[in-house]
């Protein structure tokens, strides 16, 4: 049974601290420094000028095995390949992966200001290297600060990085069996949101806050909200950064895909990132697990996703480039 985590949420508190005092700290120091642009070689995927900003981004999802699927890309590509920099001053070591930089992001003003503390992330990477940010939550985080997926179109378009070159690769999972998974890592991690709570008042808390959340705007993307149940609204938060970002620079895959082909699935995010293929041995491995008593899910999860599993898959039909399936692994998800 795998029981992966994306350590993302877990630190929210510790990295909004982080990232008002750090920037200030490191910014300070380099003062002097003249941040260069990165030429990035033909035959990579961004094919341009990034200026030392990340032209890849796995977006997650939470708890549906990103962790596993990033470690088997930096096993097999080089840092000279795929590079996803490294942690700053007391960010703890996951943010060699993930840097949570615009989920932190309130708008795009704030985020132009701290920008370069972001590229500092990445100065050691060759550069010839396409560049990377594994944050697992900028997928269902696009409201609950800032907008992710508009902030970083205006900002590269600011600075005059050609945002239409941009790779995005994301990993779903069983919304019901990602559920219960965020849950059991919120219980070890102790997040509020369902700390002393237990798995029934935590569905029923997210149901009520997604239906009172529709009723106030339709129009709004309610979906965004990286909890329990509404983490798992897959479609409703795609069809979000397919406003902001062509359908064609995505490739969607499922931990399903991921487990029954690991060769197969990471070489087609690989390819979808314009990096060279690898003779990938052996199956994926498992990453930040974790033991929790495993709550009791009865029928009403299941109903609850249901319409947002057909709207998902609508949207495969829809844009079906952008989701990866060959006829020996289906886009499917475990029962």
């Amino acid at each position: 049974q795998y029981v992966l985590s994306a350590t993302a949420s877990g630190t929210r508190s510790h990295f909004m601290l982080m990232r008002r005092v750090l920037p200030i700290l490191f910014l300070q120091s380099l003062s002097s420094a003249v941040w260069q642009g990165r030429i990035l070689e033909p035959n990579d995927a961004a094919r341009h000028s990034s200026l030392g900003a990340p032209m890849a981004y796995l977006l997650g999802g939470q708890k549906c095995g990103s962790s596993s699927l990033f470690k088997m890309l930096n096993d097999y590509w080089t840092a000279d390949e795929l590079c996803s920099g490294h942690e700053l001053g007391d960010e703890p070591t996951f943010f060699r992966k993930e840097k949570h930089f615009w989920s932190s992001m309130k708008n795009t003003s704030e985020a132009e200001s701290t920008f370069e503390f972001y590229m500092q992330h990445f100065d050691t990477c060759p550069g010839s290297s396409l560049l990377i940010d594994g944050t697992p939550n900028y997928l269902c985080e696009t409201s609950c600060h800032g907008n992710v997926p508009q902030m970083i179109r205006e900002i590269y378009e600011k600075r005059g990085i050609d945002y239409t070159k941009l790779r995005f690769a994301a990993i779903l999972r069983n919304p019901v069996h990602r559920a219960v998974s965020y849950y059991g890592h919120g219980i070890r991690q102790g997040w509020s949101e369902v700390t002393d709570k237990t798995w029934e008042e935590v569905v029923d808390a997210d149901i009520l806050s997604f239906k009172d959340a529709v009723k106030q705007d339709e129009n709004m993307i309610p979906g965004t909200v990286c909890r329990s149940l509404q983490g798992g609204l897959y479609e409703v938060q795609l069809r979000h950064w397919f406003k902001h970002f062509d359908p064609s620079q995505f490739l969607i895959v499922t931990f399903q895909q991921f487990l029954k082909e690991p060769a197969g699935t990471t070489n087609a995010v690989a390819k979808h990132f314009g990096l060279s293929q690898h003779n990938i041995v052996g199956n994926a491995d498992k990453v930040n697990t974790g033991e929790y008593k495993r709550p009791t899910v009865t029928s009403k999860e299941a109903e609850f996703f249901e319409p947002h599993q057909e709207a998902l898959f609508r949207l495969k039909k829809k844009y079906p480039s952008s989701f990866y399936e060959t006829s020996n692994n289906k886009f499917v998800f475990a029962s």
